[in-house]
This record gives structure tokens, sequence and C-alpha cells, in this order.
């Protein structure tokens, strides 16, 4: 056998890897797969929704992130509802399908409150002003104002 004559042709991995974090197509559906045979994530989707209504209740947790382009950090409130879609596709598939886990509205951003109401299908609403951010008040507003009304008797 002989040996490849140019040091590229040592090279396995398609071009631009590095510009996709590092993972190839193989990664990604080897990463699918090693999840197919965690038992979290294949509990029945009835499971995952109780769990996940739950753990919804709890408060959202805050993240600090840094502005690469300035000097301070932030503190970015993020969803716990979000994260759920984030663990793995059975998660995320389950998560987006229940309405009801979307129902309470998440008034930490005008971004969220939005992506919440769009995954409600229609399902009666549940308004916590309490948790509303004095920043986001007009924004939000404005965003319920323009959704049709269902008044529940």
């Amino acid at each position: 056998m002989s040996e490849p004559s140019h040091p590229a042709e040592h090279n396995s991995e398609p071009e631009g890897l590095e510009q996709r974090g590092g993972f190839t197509d193989r990664d990604t559906v080897a990463l699918a797969e090693d999840n197919s045979l965690v038992p979290a994530c294949n509990l029945p989707a009835e499971i995952l929704s109780t769990i996940f209504l739950n753990l919804s209740q709890l408060p959202d947790r805050w993240i600090v992130t840094w502005d690469p382009e300035g000097p301070e950090a932030q503190r970015i409130p993020q969803s716990r509802r979000i994260v759920f879609t984030h663990v793995c596709r059975a998660w995320r598939a389950v998560a987006l399908d229940d309405a009801a886990l979307w129902t309470t509205l998440p008034m930490t951003s005008p971004t969220i409150t939005e992506l919440a109401l769009s995954r409600t299908k229609g399902a009666l609403l549940c308004i916590e002003k309490s948790i509303l951010l004095q920043r986001h008040v007009e924004a939000v507003e404005k965003l319920l104002l323009s959704q049709p009304v269902a008044w529940a008797v």
C-alpha cells in the first residue's frame, strides 16, 4: 500500500469543519443514535409532558453572558420551557406538541413571550403580570392585544 503523496490527503474530514463547531454530519448522526439509547429520551410522551408541566412551574433561571462588544456581563432570563426543547429530538417533539406547557406565558422578554404564544395552539392563557419586567410592559401588551381573544365562562 502506498503512502499519500500530499499532506491534505491525510485529512479525512470535510473542508470547513472548524466553521461548524468541529462537528461533521457523521458526528450529528452518531449523537442522535446515542440519544436513542438514553432511557430519559425514550420515556412515553404522557410522562414527559407531566414532568415538563411540573418543572415549568419553577421560576425561570438566569444565565450570565458576556457581550464581546461590551465590557459588562448581562443577566438574561432563560425559560425552562425553552431548555426542554434543546435536550434531544424526542423531548423537543413532546414539548412543542404540548400546548398546555406554553399557556403560562413567560414575561421575561417580548421574544420569549411571542415564542410561547405561538406554541399555545389557541389554548386559554394564564398571564402572571407580577413577573413582568417593567421594561417589557409595552411590547408585551402590544403583542397580547394583537391576538384573537376567546373568553372562558
